[in-house]
């Protein structure tokens, strides 16, 4: 009989452990809490109005490339341009060839009026990824545009 308890026990304790990595598997493989979904926050008046990088420094590792860049991310999408602005810079001193971190950051530049910032920005994103299509077309957008002032 106690080894029918034991036997139990011991498949109880395997189940929650089962159960804490699908239910926290993210944060464990990735040192961090994904928040990268832009449709949440910004549909989500609290998460918008709190977004601050200390208000949200508990679920980022600060020298965490990824992190800084999905901060960025939600950053960009909530409106908050500097703060984005800044994140990227982060993420990209922490990693220099990230091709999508300096496209989003020419993206946030560009709206905030930092047109030939951008257009360096775009322009390093192709270096580091010639067959990027995203960062040309955005580049060919912004220098048309340029082009017809």
């Amino acid at each position: 009989m106690a080894r029918s308890g034991s036997m139990r026990v011991a498949a109880m304790c395997a189940a929650l452990v089962v159960l804490t990595l699908v239910g926290f598997g993210g944060a464990a493989v990735n040192g961090f809490v994904a928040y990268e979904d832009g449709v949440y926050v910004a549909a989500n008046e609290h998460v918008r109005s709190g977004l601050r990088g200390d208000s949200v420094a508990w679920a980022f590792t600060p020298d965490y490339a990824n992190a800084c860049y999905n901060l960025a991310n939600a950053l960009l999408v909530a409106g908050r341009l500097p703060e984005a602005i800044e994140q990227y810079g982060v993420a990209l001193r922490l990693r220099p060839d990230d091709a999508n971190a300096h496209n989003n950051l020419a993206i946030a530049l560009n709206r905030s009026g930092r047109r030939d910032e951008a257009i360096e920005q775009y322009r390093e994103a192709l270096r580091i990824r010639p067959d990027f299509e995203a960062a040309a077309t955005n580049l060919r957008k912004l220098e048309t545009a340029g082009a017809s002032r």
